[in-house]
């Protein structure tokens, strides 16, 4: 939660939600999966495991599907 202090310190206006200890459990065990098959692996593919990652940070964010096309279509910039 330290980052979360420091960015709601320095920029007020940027929404940073509390997650619960449930809400996270489900994104540190895809981190966890992909941190393990790049060390059995460097060049493993995670990207499916990344945008699972995505999809429950835009859910805990409550975006419509409008927000996550703009976020979408940023990154593939």
């Amino acid at each position: 939660m330290f980052l979360a202090k420091v960015i709601t310190t320095k920029y007020p206006n940027i929404p940073i939600p509390e997650a619960t200890a449930e809400q996270q459990k489900p994104i540190i065990d895809l981190v966890d999966e992909i941190l393990a098959l790049k060390q059995a692996n460097s060049t493993a593919d995670t990207s499916e495991i990344e945008r699972k990652i995505d999809e429950a940070v835009y859910a805990l964010y409550s975006l419509s599907a409008e927000e996550i096309a703009v976020i979408e279509n940023a990154k593939s910039i």
